[in-house]
């Protein structure tokens, strides 16, 4: 065990040796290196709730905050490997900026944008390290989360659901960026995909669960588990059973 708490979405460092992450129940992020040492606090109170954390090969780390507004949706910032040099690259978009994903070679972010005006749904979009130049990806009626670039910045890998209703009504789609065509590589109930570091595979997570009033209900036992697919949506298996 490298660390004992409640941690979230862990994102190694460029060279291997430093894993960053978030405490959700707090909001704050830390890195330690991968033997557990050198635990060290990357934002504190005074930056309010910072997660989705995400390393780039030039050494920035994108994250979301609310630091500015903290009664407003989260937007895109970044940071030094320190914590130093905290930036507000939201350039006073409106509407809600997560999840963020560097490109390969550290020029670009593709994060989930959602204009919060309680009828849009999430789309993807790409803004330069800057936090300028946005081009969105996605603009159709599925709700589109979680994206992930590849390896070989040639596509990008992301969750998406129709309804929203449960994680069973979640696929794992990648988009070629090339030519812009879609495939869905899974059934429903998966999600947080994740690239092999040679592009070739993706795992993600099943969770088939539905609604049940106020609550959700297990349907299908493949609740919580790791799976890897190529990504072409063949060889599906499971990692953990």
């Amino acid at each position: 065990m490298l660390l004992a708490g409640e941690f979230c979405a862990p994102c190694w460092s460029p060279d291997g040796k430093w894993l960053v992450f978030s405490i959700g129940w707090v909001g704050r992020m830390y890195k330690v290196k991968i033997n557990g040492d050198s635990l060290t606090p990357l934002t504190d109170s005074s930056d309010s709730d910072c997660f989705d954390p995400d390393w780039s090969k030039t050494g920035l780390i994108a994250f979301c905050s609310n630091k500015n507004h903290p009664q407003a949706p989260h937007v895109l910032w970044t940071m030094q490997p320190d914590g130093s040099h905290k930036r507000d690259i939201n350039h006073y978009r409106s509407g809600e900026g997560r999840m963020p994903s560097w490109s390969p070679e550290g020029s670009r972010i593709v994060f989930r944008r959602w204009d919060g005006d309680g009828y849009s749904k999430p789309v993807l979009a790409i803004v330069d390290s800057a936090g300028t130049n946005e081009v969105r990806l996605t603009a159709d009626t599925a709700f589109d989360t979680e994206p992930a670039w590849s390896p070989d910045g040639q596509s990008i890998a992301f969750s998406t659901s129709e309804t929203n209703l449960g994680t069973s009504s979640y696929r794992i789609c990648v988009l070629n960026l090339e030519d812009g065509t879609r495939k869905y590589v899974t059934e429903g109930g998966a999600f947080a995909p994740a690239w092999s570091p040679d592009s070739k595979r993706l795992c993600f997570s099943y969770q088939v669960v539905e609604p049940v009033g106020d609550s959700f209900h297990q349907v299908s036992q493949r609740r919580g588990k790791l799976w890897v697919v190529d990504s072409d949506g063949k060889n599906a298996k499971p990692l953990a059973y």
